[in-house]
């Protein structure tokens, strides 16, 4: 997208999270015995912002990877409670996929018009997902159980990525109110609502298959990639928010006669250096197969880790310089020991490939 189409997009969503996600406002809604997490869903869809993940053939915005993960950042500023990154990001990407022509056009309208959430069950890596089918003569039957799905409860339809015996996979479009399974529904800390589901022998219709084969492998694929860039950046979006919010805390709390942040600079370059780490990592997976760019100078004296260096050298990098030992004692940061450890010939060239002489530049 280009940048006026993001800028609009970007100042949108701040008014929006400014007049609908006050902190005392969010805190009251989340206190709620049942949280309504799509009480703004209409309105989210109203200012365009559903259609953002869609291509513009379908009636969305056509906005790549890069262009939602920033939207999330945004939206991360108001911890906001509506299903966004799980079923316009997700489970639009796989809605956008669907084999019948004519089945694909009218949920991908739905989603983007506000008209139905949809929710995706399994298909996570590194997750224990047990969820299998058979072909039958009535449709297909599922069995397992799935655990921790986000507002599985609050979902019109459901997206089930299933395994069959041969290891074929699929994925299911079925509607959740018409859907025999068990839900064990729970909050989760943020009070954002989640479920554990089981099926036992669920009969589904032939007409549900959403994704077969290596579609379905490829659709999986896909979304698991989305789905990281998308949680990235809003983890991105919330520590940028608390950067925000102590730099504030720094600039006017008084303590000793004088302001906070005179005495606990270390502090705010801890936040700033894994604000900037997370910051490549999303860029990393919002760009897959573009080099990570080289980002401007974030404060004068602070010179961001080089690109060139590989991430395990960059995280190492990261954690260890403007840690302090403790809030008393010497007051000693790692960098300053590791300064001292490194009187050898060429010690800290072996670790980070020859950087020369010191990690990074100290804070004035």
């Amino acid at each position: 997208m280009d940048r006026e189409s993001k800028s609009i997009i970007e100042n949108t969503l701040l008014r929006f999270i400014a007049e609908s996600y006050e902190p005392a406002v969010r805190h009251q809604r989340v206190k709620q015995g049942e949280v309504n997490c799509l009480l703004h869903w209409r309105l989210l869809a109203e200012l365009g912002v559903l259609g953002l993940p869609f291509e513009e053939a379908v009636g969305g915005l056509g906005g790549a990877s890069v262009d939602v993960a920033d939207a999330v950042t945004v939206l991360a500023r108001g911890l906001i409670l509506e299903p966004f990154i799980e079923a316009a990001v997700i489970s639009g990407g796989v809605l956008a996929l669907g084999r019948n022509p004519e089945q694909r056009g009218q949920a991908v309208a739905q989603a983007i018009e506000g008209a139905s959430v949809t929710a995706m069950l399994g298909g996570r890596p590194g997750v224990p997902d047990k969820l299998s089918y058979r072909k039958t003569l009535e449709g297909y039957r599922l069995s397992g159980s799935l655990s921790l799905i986000p507002f599985a409860e609050q979902a019109d339809f459901w997206l089930l990525a299933a395994v069959a015996d041969d290891g074929a996979q699929a994925i299911f479009r079925v509607p959740r109110s018409e859907t025999r399974a068990s839900v064990a529904g729970y909050r989760l800390m943020d009070g954002r609502p989640a479920a554990d589901i089981g099926f036992d022998d669920t009969t589904i219709p032939s007409s549900a298959a959403w994704l077969e084969g290596d579609a379905a492998r490829g659709a999986i694929d896909l979304t698991c990639r989305r789905a990281v860039s998308a949680y990235c950046a809003d983890a991105v979006g919330v520590m940028a928010l608390l950067l925000e919010v102590t730099g504030e805390y720094l600039r006017t709390r008084v303590q000793f006669g004088v302001t906070i942040g005179r005495f606990r600079q270390y502090s705010t370059v801890t936040q700033i250096c894994i604000w900037v780490s997370s910051r490549h990592r999303q860029l990393h997976s919002s760009l897959p197969a573009v080099s990570m760019p080289r980002l401007p100078r974030s404060k004068p004296g602070f010179v961001l880790p080089r690109p060139r260096w590989s991430s395990g050298q960059r995280d190492w990098l990261v954690r260890r310089p403007f840690r302090c030992t403790g809030h008393g004692g010497d007051r000693r940061t790692d960098r300053q020991s590791l300064q001292r450890k490194a009187s050898g010939p060429d010690a800290a060239d072996t670790r980070l490939g020859r950087p020369k002489r010191g990690l990074a530049r100290r804070v004035e």
